[in-house]
């Protein structure tokens, strides 16, 4: 179970997973300390976690029913994956992995109106500094619209350019002075130490 879970999802659960002799539940929760998964299994098994979190965050440690595992770590340019492979017990189990640091933006887009020119934002490129101090987003938007995207953990943030923080969302504004139909706006995100 590799998942990329929105920034904004704090719990989400999944039911009668099939595998081999096994058939699995899982539930899924996200503080700024930690990633947690409760798992539910009809037969004993071998498991492989490894959630996506920011190029930012730092792993702390990492147990299954109380007991420390061993973990590693999968990193690209836009995340790393905590992977922890490890045998569950028939029954209930619990992984946990502590976490600091880790990061997110989401954004809600709907559909336009039928037949209408879609005015959504849209993330153009995305790069985070090999110090895990910045990232670097390119969006692109309707002209003169205001934006406002949710922001997991937003203490961690020292500064913005190109947009700002209003009441712990990061608000982009597209410029309005363009020959585009969607133009760009570029902001960066500096991150406390």
């Amino acid at each position: 179970l590799g998942p990329h879970v929105p920034a904004d999802w704090t719990t989400f659960a999944i039911h009668n997973v099939r595998a081999g002799d096994a058939t699995l539940d899982f539930a899924y929760s996200k503080t700024a300390d930690a990633i947690d998964l409760m798992i539910e299994s009809t037969a004993n098994a071998s498991f492989e976690f490894s959630p996506a979190a920011s190029p930012r965050a730092r792993i702390v440690g990492t147990e299954v029913n109380g007991s420390r595992v061993p973990f590693q770590i999968s990193k690209s340019a836009s995340d790393q994956h905590i992977v922890v492979r490890t045998n569950i017990s028939k029954g209930k189990n619990e992984l946990r992995i502590r976490i600091k640091n880790d990061f997110g933006i989401s954004y809600h887009s709907s559909l336009p109106a039928l037949g209408s020119a879609s005015l959504g934002l849209r993330l153009i490129s995305n790069s985070w500094s090999a110090s895990g101090d910045e990232e670097s987003l390119e969006f692109a938007g309707a002209a003169g619209a205001r934006y406002e995207l949710g922001v997991w953990n937003p203490g961690q943030i020292a500064s913005v350019d190109g947009a700002e923080i209003s009441n712990g969302k990061l608000a982009v504004s597209v410029p309005t002075n363009s020959s585009e139909p969607y133009p760009h706006q570029k902001v960066v995100i500096h991150f406390t130490r």
